[in-house]
């Protein structure tokens, strides 16, 4: 069974009329979670005997009538409160999921607390009519012009939902709509909502079980959807951006109008020495620490500060890519690191002019050129700040890790010093420019001497060792650095 306590999670299975699968889906769904509520939405067939037959106890909520899928769902999550749960997890009665895949959810939920975690179904399958794709299709345009997301599966209902950042339930409709309404509603209450792949399973058109009334039905949804998009206008749009427009507005107009002009004054007076660098590095360590402090929603903590070496003497700083705020919170504890920066960032017209006379340096750079800069900054004594991934990933997952780094500091003979971000990626997503409040954690973990072997002999073994270190340590399953 899958350990969930540190989640404090149950499983909700509405159900009506599904007597040839629920047992089925029940049991393999008590393998994953203990805690488990079936909503009876007024079965008319033997489904409550056959719960009646279960060897471990289960929660029922019944209606005396069908009540439909969105009342249903809003009856369960009000009683998985009411029994003290934090988050509950939905999957069909039909034998569609799979809850096999419950702990590729929970994983999620380790990287993504207080998120949605949303099963994203493939649509590969043979089995799924056309209808299904075209019914995906759509409700996914109409999700994106309502929140701007880019969901790849609005329809699927396996998903995990946080009970107390629920948004909506006394406004839900009836039928299949809901699904897509709690969505919408959390996401304009700027809740991030993270896609897993998830398996599924198509029985053969005749052996299927569907409520769904494709007139009726349909004509329901394209009503609500555009409600939804007057909502969107009226609500939506500005209660997820307003943060955004004003912190990245006040930090571009500063840079431009302010910290650009007197970065050129300062070293036009004080020409570009190691002595009027040092300085100047150090002056930007407050501006970074307000910029931290102007970032609406942002609280941050650094776990394990006395482990952190920056300024101490010069080593190779790594740490995972998780939004474009991470080189701020890194800046707000010490300027004394050079960083490896994209060539995007270097030409960028708001900051190029700070990032240069900081000694960033692109990516593209000549190899030669990048590495008589890195011995020219470390002989000065600053450190050199790489994020091995490269490039982001959508989800916070830790990505595959490139050399340069690990190949930075066996040429240098520099030890490298881990810091692992934690939240930063639901603060801003990479797909969605949007300011979402969060928590966010930087861990300090302890140097990595040159000598030391925990990690590999050379560079080539390091980099796939802190690979699997930095996905299991996020992940909680690795202890701590020694």
């Amino acid at each position: 069974m899958q350990e969930a306590k540190q989640h404090n999670i149950c499983a909700l299975i509405p159900t009506y009329n599904n007597a040839g699968t629920i047992l089925d889906v029940v049991h393999r769904t008590h393998k994953q979670l203990r805690d488990i509520i079936v909503i009876n939405d007024g079965c008319t067939d033997d489904t409550l005997a056959l719960l009646g037959t279960l060897d471990f106890p289960i929660t029922i909520v019944s209606f005396e009538h069908n009540k439909g899928k969105g009342k249903a769902l809003a009856a369960g999550f009000r009683k998985a409160i009411e029994l003290g749960f934090d988050y509950a997890l939905t999957l069909d009665a039909d034998g569609q999921h799979y809850p096999e895949d419950i702990p590729v959810m929970l994983r999620a939920l380790d990287l993504h607390a207080g998120c949605i975690i949303v099963g994203s179904r493939q649509f590969t399958d043979e089995n799924m009519s056309g209808k299904s794709k075209f019914a995906n299709k759509f409700s996914n345009f109409w999700f994106k012009l309502q929140t701007t997301i880019d969901l790849p599966d609005t329809q699927t209902g396996f998903r995990i939902y946080p009970l107390h950042k629920l948004h909506g339930l006394s406004l839900l409709t009836s039928r299949y709509e809901a699904e897509l309404e709690l969505l919408v509603f959390a996401a304009w209450h700027n809740v991030n909502l993270i896609p897993v792949p998830i398996h599924v399973y198509y029985p053969p058109e005749e052996q299927r079980v569907s409520h769904f009334r494709p007139v009726y039905d349909f004509t329901r949804i394209s009503i609500l959807n555009c409600f939804l998009c007057l909502g969107a206008l009226l609500f939506g749009y500005v209660n997820m951006y307003w943060r955004t427009v004003l912190c990245f507005g006040y930090f571009g107009l500063t840079m431009l109008l302010l910290i650009s002009p007197w970065t050129l004054l300062y070293f036009l007076f004080h020409g570009n020495t190691p002595e009027t660098r040092a300085k100047y590095h150090k002056l930007l360590q407050p501006l970074a620490k307000h910029y931290c402090f102007m970032l609406s929603g942002l609280h941050y903590t650094i776990d394990n500060p006395h482990n952190i070496q920056i300024g101490a003497h010069p080593s190779v700083i790594i740490s995972n890519h998780q939004s474009h705020i991470d080189i701020m919170l890194l800046l707000s504890q010490s300027t004394r690191f050079v960083i490896m920066v994209k060539d995007y960032v270097w030409y960028n017209p708001v900051f190029h002019t700070v990032a240069r006379k900081l000694d960033c340096f692109p990516l593209s750079m000549d190899g030669e050129a990048k590495e008589e800069l890195m011995r020219r900054v470390t002989e000065e004594g600053y450190s050199i700040m790489v994020f091995p991934e490269g490039t982001r990933s959508a989800t916070g997952e830790i990505g595959r890790f490139h050399r340069g780094a690990f190949y930075y500091a066996e040429q240098f003979n520099l030890p490298i010093q881990p810091i692992v971000m934690e939240g930063l990626c639901d603060y801003m997503t990479k797909r969605q420019f949007c300011i979402k409040p969060n928590h966010v954690t930087m861990h300090v973990l302890p140097e990595v001497t040159p000598d030391d072997p925990s990690f590999g002999p050379n560079y080539k073994r390091r980099t796939k060792a802190f690979e699997r270190f930095y996905s299991a340590y996020l992940h909680n399953q690795c202890e701590s650095l020694k």
